[in-house]
């Protein structure tokens, strides 16, 4: 009976098979492997600090964040990646280096951009279903913005949308998951909670040092 009934639930898997859209590749270039996506990072990570004026400080903290975003990167099977985290840490330039690491394939927005251009184009959004969306500084922008007196809440609706398309997103951000949810709402933590991994910066600033 038990074998009766998994073959007329495969029956009906290959039946409504169709009616599922392909799921978009994960990333929009392929990684050769954890080891040279490492090593392509801190290649990376240190010309980006360089180019900034600065020292670039090879650290166990930015050991640790190289390796565990490198990690993400080639093996994780989650859609986001958020990096959270005082200021001063290193997030803004991991991702910039992501996105010099996909050579234009990816697309690279601070928040406070999105939600301007959000007002600009009146309600639509260029960032909906780009295959790698890169947000810095979630947070600063402002929550809610009206269109033609009708209230919108542009980076939520980003967020959410991705969620249901199943496009990868990268966030870096100083809130925590709690100032998230107070913020954009308990939908937007929930569905990061089920698909974002989080990598925590919390050593001393470097702008300090």
């Amino acid at each position: 009976m038990e074998k009766n009934l998994e073959n007329i639930v495969a029956e009906f898997r290959k039946m409504y098979m169709p009616t599922f859209a392909k799921l978009p590749s994960r990333l929009p270039l392929p990684l050769i492997s954890e080891e040279d996506t490492r090593c392509r990072l801190r290649a990376l990570y240190q010309l980006e600090v360089e180019y900034r004026g600065q020292v670039f400080v090879y650290d166990d903290n930015t050991q640790n964040k190289i390796d565990r975003t490198a990690r993400w990167l080639y093996s994780s099977t989650r859609r986001g990646l958020i990096l959270m985290g005082a200021m001063g840490n290193g997030k803004s330039t991991m991702l910039r280096v992501i996105n010099r690491l996909f050579q234009g394939t990816s697309t690279f927005g601070d928040a406070q951009d999105i939600f301007e251009h959000f007002k600009r184009s009146q309600g639509s959004m260029r960032y909906w279903d780009e295959p790698l969306l890169l947000i810095d500084d979630m947070g600063i922008e402002p929550v809610r913005c009206l269109v033609y007196g009708e209230e919108y809440f542009p980076i939520t609706r980003l967020l959410l949308h991705r969620y249901d398309k199943q496009r990868t997103t990268i966030i870096a951000t100083n809130l925590s998951l709690e100032d998230i949810g107070a913020r954009y709402g308990d939908r937007v933590v929930d569905r990061l909670k089920e698909t974002f991994s989080e990598i925590i910066y919390d050593a001393e600033s470097y702008r300090l040092r």
